[in-house]
């Protein structure tokens, strides 16, 4: 009897019954999809950490070390459970040269270094997560460079400069909870023990990873506050596992939340559709449900043959969304089996989806149950005497054709029907507005993030080149020779050096935290505040929004800032 109410319905309403039909299932492939990816990140990203055993903290450093002291800081610290400092060769870009192209990564944006594999911990994997091990002459390349350069196993890697020149064989892809994400702006290449020592003594810089591994995880800002006051190497950019966590998560987690909000609003525009189309079906079956009424039958059963109709639907729409997505499933976690490693499903890995799935199913049919309520204002005696909905009979105030002069009549009719079916016309504008929603936040996010003043609003000023030069023994001489040469090309029209330092800064509980601090005359490449403006006096500074939240500075508050063994006192005057 159900089916056959529901077959009567499409008969009579194909094209309102398949629309409705089309977006819950898509709205139900949509989340269910994003279930899939959101499952899969967690497994395969809790599943890399542990079989590579990443770091907890890691202080990158470049210059002189002292193994002994770090060794020691470790041996004495209660929090520290094992360490180990590796060495990491960085090579110019211009001196390497990646399959058969012919062009070096002279002008590529990827730091590269050469590594060997690390012993006890930070292990750097292949794509079956195994531990890699390379023989001398063979290397193990990025996945970042595979996707990016379409490198297959054979392929070679050539190390050349003006006095020495090596070549590789690529024999494996790595795997790297450090730097495995494509926005991480450096890589590690996997090379044999004898390779490493003869690239050491003809070409690039050395850098230090100083890895540790903590008995506890939570105390992390505590460790992290004792290493820096314990004067240890500091000389680079420090990273924990929260933030390897939360990068190798970024790309595929704001994915799956784009596609569950995109899902939601077609959801909302399913709803909408279905008030239409329950509204309009009980203005047609008006008198119909007065003589259901007249010859006995209760509201409940009344609501019981509607609300039957609109199950069917909704559940026939939400399996085909649930079915359809199991054959997206490896689709939709391509890039997630890439980078992190497939893993076995679990049940769970279905029963989330699912359950994403019937949370829509249940919001559509509680939808449904609230809009019949309006069943219980119809009165018997009225359909079955008009034979029309009251409701659509009653206009909003009354105006003649004949005094209307100056007004097209059609436009007049037109007007009148939509204040007469105001409701109707509202739903309608929603759903267009929605629609539209979809169609125009991506777009604009997308042009947003093309404009060249976008990256103002990142903390970097606006221009055409940006040298960044990391931190080396010879680190002034090049500064000084990139400032001179700058200064002496005509092609040139502005340009402003810019300084980074570490210093430590004094928190509300006083504990001592580490910042980057940059320097340098901010007016030449202007930058975008959200409150206040830039530092104009020496004892000025601004906060980024998210290390002021962190310190819970506001503009015009006063920071201390430790400058060696002095401590200076600097007036908030913006964040960005």
């Amino acid at each position: 009897m159900l089916l056959h109410i529901v077959k009567r319905d499409f008969q009579r309403n194909k094209i309102i019954t398949t629309i409705l039909f089309f977006f819950i299932m898509l709205s139900a492939l949509l989340i269910a999809s994003a279930s899939h990816v959101i499952t899969e990140l967690s497994s395969s990203l809790n599943n890399l950490l542990s079989q590579s055993k990443a770091p907890h903290f890691v202080q990158m450093h470049a210059g002189p070390i002292d193994k002994r002291g770090i060794e020691e800081f470790a041996r004495t610290h209660p929090l520290v459970k094992e360490q180990q400092t590796v060495e990491m060769l960085r090579i110019d870009g211009s001196n390497v040269f990646i399959g058969s192209s012919e062009q070096s990564e002279a002008n590529s944006v990827m730091d590269i270094g050469f590594v060997r594999q690390n012993v006890s911990f930070d292990l750097l994997l292949n794509l079956k997560n195994q531990v890699i091990q390379v023989a001398p002459g063979e290397i193990a390349m990025p996945i970042y460079y595979m996707q990016q350069k379409s490198l297959e196993l054979g392929d070679t890697v050539l190390i050349q400069t003006e006095r020495f020149k090596r070549e590789f064989k690529i024999v494996d892809f790595v795997r790297d909870a450090q730097m495995n994400p494509a926005m991480v702006s450096s890589k590690r290449f996997v090379i044999s023990e004898k390779d490493f020592a003869v690239l050491r003594e003809n070409v690039g810089d050395m850098e230090y990873l100083i890895e540790f591994l903590l008995t506890d995880l939570s105390k992390l800002s505590d460790f992290s506050s004792n290493y820096f006051s314990s004067n240890m190497p500091n000389k680079g950019p420090t990273i924990d596992y929260s933030l390897f966590t939360l990068l190798n998560a970024l790309t595929d987690g704001m994915i799956a939340i784009v596609i569950i909000i995109v899902s939601f609003l077609l959801m909302v525009i399913a709803l909408l559709c279905l008030r239409l189309t329950i509204t309009a079906t009980m203005e047609e079956d008006y008198q119909e449900i007065g003589v259901m009424k007249a010859i006995g039958l209760s509201n409940l059963d009344i609501k019981r043959i509607y609300l039957a109709k609109y199950i069917v639907i909704s559940a026939l729409a939400t399996s085909c969304g649930y079915l359809i997505s199991l054959t997206t499933i490896n689709l939709v976690t391509a890039n997630i089996s890439l980078y992190l490693g497939a893993v076995t499903k679990s049940l769970l890995s279905y029963v989330i989806p699912f359950l994403a799935v019937g949370l829509i199913f249940c919001i559509v049919v509680f939808f449904c149950k609230v809009m019949l309520r309006r069943l219980n204002r119809i009165s018997a005696v009225e359909s079955l005497r008009s034979g029309t909905s009251l409701k659509s009979q009653t206009p909003i105030g009354r105006a003649q054709l004949s005094r209307c002069k100056y007004v097209n009549v059609n436009v007049f009719l037109g007007i009148k029907d939509v204040f007469r079916r105001v409701t109707m016309f509202t739903l309608l504008f929603f759903v267009y507005a929605l629609n539209v929603f979809i169609i125009m936040v991506p777009l604009g996010l997308l042009h947003t993030l093309q404009l060249p003043s976008f990256i103002s609003y990142l903390g970097v000023g606006q221009s055409d080149i940006r040298i960044d030069l990391p931190q080396s023994a010879n680190t002034q001489q090049r500064f000084s020779q990139i400032i001179t040469a700058l200064d002496n090309d005509p092609d040139i029209e502005k340009f402003s050096p810019l300084i980074t330092s570490r210093y430590q800064v004094q928190n509300d509980e006083g504990v001592w935290e580490s910042v980057n601090v940059e320097t340098g005359d901010f007016s030449i490449f202007p930058l975008s505040y959200i409150s206040g403006s830039a530092p104009k006096g020496s004892h000025e500074l601004v906060l980024s929004d998210l290390l002021a939240k962190d310190l819970n500075k506001k503009v015009n508050d006063t920071l201390v800032i430790k400058m060696g063994e002095v401590q200076v006192k600097m007036r908030v005057s913006g964040t960005l």
